[in-house]
């Protein structure tokens, strides 16, 4: 059988990228769960492997699970403290992540959580001016009041410095950061994988493509991307210390022409959770802090509108004011749940089913293009279009 030409080459492949296409759980059920089920026990056991091998991690495992046994033990309540703090660094942090990778669904964890718990905090600093309030309990969808704990209330005189609030802000603000910083890792390390094997992947390919274009927004992305290339690690930096929706392809360009990973994530960290998230930070709480402005912009606003429309100022002023502290407190006068906290907790926990649904089809389709690279390349060999196996199960 003779070679195919490089024509029938990449027919074959774009066949073989539409049948992955077709590779999701209402499609085709069977083979997406097996090839996720092989995804996972593979890194798992690649993972099971690197734990066990690494002395470093057994020093680190022995120290830590050594220190906090001794505290339980000890029934020191020194643990709990350690519990609390885990839990607080692991929810910011992953939301981070999962606002980097869009949570499947392009949708910002910092609209849904991060800048609602500065809002919380703005609104306790207020009740509490000492800032002797708990804010660390607002994650894992709990109810958190932030009452002051030491009962003084304020009295509509004082009010704590605006650096003491942003500080108590700053804080899940920047390990929030760096959970976007480590959520650009995958596009990286694709295209990074893809160079050293010398290969450009399918990714790197559609990314080169989007600049192609004669419009305004690819000859952005082509600007953005020769930035980096002549920049380096200043040039990422710069590209990610602001709401730059594009930074993906900042990822997949850096891996496909060999910036290392040290360069890549340092650069991405100090630009996400050191420079962006100081200024979110900082706009947010001088807006949450100086809300009688914003209310009474919205009632001139209201007031200046033609007599016919069914609104009066005082009742906007009113239901804003309800609004705010609704937000806040999580509740309504009634003491039950508000409607926006049980909006947000069903809108948050459908995004993260449709978010568990994409991960698993994305990595059932990922494995599933390893295959299919065997197969193309025994076709440019061989001219055969061998099915495996493996394939005709679903």
């Amino acid at each position: 059988m003779s070679k195919p030409s490089k024509a029938e080459v990449k027919k074959f492949k774009l066949e073989l990228a539409a049948e992955r296409e077709r590779l999701t759980l209402a499609q085709a059920p069977l083979r997406t769960l097996y090839l996720f089920a092989r995804v996972t026990i593979d890194y798992s056991v690649y993972l099971v492997k690197t734990i066990l091998t690494s002395w470093l991690v057994w020093a680190l495992a022995a120290v830590v699970g050594g220190g906090y046994g001794y505290l339980r033990m000890t029934e020191n309540p020194l643990a709990d403290e350690v519990d609390k703090y885990t839990e607080f660094v692991v929810w910011w942090i992953g939301l981070g992540v999962l606002s980097s990778i869009g949570l499947g669904s392009g949708l910002h964890s910092g609209i849904l959580f991060l800048f609602p718990h500065m809002f919380k905090v703005v609104m306790a600093s207020k009740r509490c001016p000492s800032m002797n309030f708990d804010s660390f309990g607002d994650i894992w969808f709990r109810d958190c009041s932030m009452e002051c704990q030491d009962g003084t209330l304020s009295t509509g005189g004082s009010q704590p410095e605006f650096v003491d609030v942003l500080v108590r802000c700053l804080i899940p603000a920047i390990l929030w950061g760096s959970g976007t910083a480590m959520g650009e890792i995958p596009p990286y390390a694709v295209s990074r994988a893809a160079y050293l094997a010398g290969k450009q992947d399918d990714e790197v390919e559609e990314a080169m493509a989007e600049m192609e274009g004669s419009d305004v927004l690819s000859k952005m992305k082509k600007w953005m991307v020769d930035f980096v290339n002549h920049y380096g690690f200043f040039g990422i930096f710069v590209m990610s210390a602001w709401p730059n929706a594009a930074f993906d392809l900042v990822g997949i360009v850096c891996g496909s022409v060999g910036i290392s990973f040290y360069t890549f994530f340092f650069a991405t960290l100090l630009g996400k959770a050191f420079v962006k998230v100081q200024g979110q930070a900082t706009f947010f709480v001088f807006w949450f802090r100086n809300q009688e402005l914003v209310i009474q912009t919205a009632v001139k606003a209201v007031d200046a509108l033609p007599d016919f429309v069914p609104l009066t100022g005082a009742a906007v002023e009113e239901k804003l004011r309800e609004g705010l502290e609704q937000v806040s407190q999580g509740k309504t006068k009634d003491g039950e749940p508000s409607l926006f906290k049980r909006g947000g907790e069903v809108l948050v926990l459908s995004v993260m089913s449709y978010f568990l649904y994409t991960t698993i089809c994305q990595l059932s389709q990922g494995r599933q293009k390893t295959l299919d690279d065997e197969r193309i390349a025994h076709f440019a060999e061989t001219g055969a279009k061998i099915v495996p196996l493996k394939r005709k199960a679903d």
